[in-house]
């Protein structure tokens, strides 16, 4: 489908490492920050232009407001429609599409700095999570999964067991075929019904997995490495035994990945778009090089008692970084200059905090969505024109 986009977090640190590492099994609480980003007082809302979207079922709809976008009934955030996850392609020069998001639930967008495309596929959507977004040689890779906490087995759609014989793990969009291709099962990583994947990291030459199974009163955590021996987008779940050649990793393995590392670890992009944060400021961010792999996350424990959630990009093509905080806070620079630039997006309604973002050419589009620490109702995204702004 088509939609013309036109017109004018204090990070908490577990004590129990891994049990932040399975953060995928609960959404991060961003939704009571907008008291700590107000001491930055230089700082101000620019009234530029800009424009609102919604997901209205399965389909993008413009709106004036997010306070008056199609109605939604709250679930579980595993559950609900809303961006989970969002890219710039690395590739960009040479792709249709400058950026992605996964939209859970519903299917992927393609961002263009005119349009967006929502494309659908129920046989994958309807029944699984979707999560971890990265690039295969410009094309958008990402994984599905079940919560084992909110998801129901005995409500599996026809479209979903009357189609699938095997139950796809890694997933390739073709933006050239407008198709979604299977890459690895769930079967090819010896996985089982129970099992649930709750976190995925790629750093483009190895996967290591984690996995949960068993009740929530009793869980077992396992952990897996995997280095594909061709690329990515040549898997296929018919492929023979040695090309899922899958290990059995460590506790201490997977947690060297998939910690956040201190920010005084972060690159010199990554700590040019925020110095102009007092050093007392607590905060937690995401950030994607342009790579095309996943993410790494930086913390830095300040004074405040409360920290700040945030995403952070490079893009290629314009070539911009930004750091997108939940209340609407942003950084942002042209790569190879000096000058930072700092704005707020659109004030949001209390109970809406602004998520994940990416940058097709000179086009910002952030997430944002409603409701509570584990429920999602309303949500959608907003397009804003940086050249406006730099």
């Amino acid at each position: 489908m088509r939609k013309n986009l036109s017109g004018t977090v204090k990070f908490v640190f577990f004590a129990a490492a891994t049990a932040f590492c399975f953060s995928a099994c609960g959404k991060k609480n961003t939704r009571t920050v907008s008291r700590s980003m107000q001491n930055i007082r230089q700082i101000e809302e620019l009234h530029v232009s800009h424009e609102w979207f919604c997901f209205d079922g399965n389909s993008i709809k413009e709106t004036e407001l997010p306070s008056v976008s199609a109605s939604a009934s709250e679930k579980p955030w595993t559950e609900a429609v809303r961006i989970s996850c969002a890219a710039s392609v690395p590739e960009s020069e040479n792709s249709l599409y400058k950026a992605y998001a996964l939209v859970n639930r519903c299917g992927l967008i393609g961002f263009t700095e005119d349009g967006a495309d929502l494309f659908r596929d129920n046989s994958l959507f309807l029944d699984s999570s979707v999560q971890g977004l990265v690039f295969s040689s410009g094309s958008p890779v990402f994984y599905l999964y079940r919560s084992t906490f909110f998801f129901d087995e005995k409500k599996v759609s026809n479209a979903a067991s009357g189609v699938q014989t095997v139950r796809p793990f890694l997933v390739e969009f073709d933006s050239r075929s407008k198709n979604f291709y299977p890459l690895v099962s769930y079967e090819n990583m010896n996985l089982e019904k129970e099992d649930q994947v709750t976190g995925c990291f790629w750093n483009g030459d190895v996967w290591v997995v984690g996995v949960k199974n068993g009740s929530q009163s009793e869980i077992q955590f396992k952990y897996l490495w995997w280095k594909p021996p061709v690329a990515l987008g040549d898997l296929n779940p018919a492929l023979g035994g040695e090309n899922f050649f899958i290990r059995k990793s460590s506790e201490q393995e997977y947690l060297s990945v998939c910690l956040p590392k201190l920010f005084e670890e972060a690159p010199l992009e990554l700590k040019t778009l925020l110095k102009a944060l007092p050093e007392s400021f607590s905060f937690y961010v995401s950030y994607r090089d342009d790579s095309g792999t996943t993410p790494v996350s930086y913390y830095h424990e300040g004074k405040n008692e409360q920290s700040v959630n945030a995403v952070a990009m490079t893009s290629a093509g314009k070539s911009y970084s930004a750091v997108v905080f939940a209340d609407g806070t942003v950084f942002v620079k042209k790569l190879g200059f000096d000058k930072v630039s700092a704005f707020r997006l659109p004030k949001l309604p209390d109970g809406f905090v602004y998520g994940e973002a990416a940058v097709a050419g000179d086009v910002m589009y952030a997430a944002w969505e409603e409701g509570s620490s584990w429920q999602t109702k309303r949500s959608g995204f907003i397009k804003v024109n940086l050249a406006d702004i730099l």
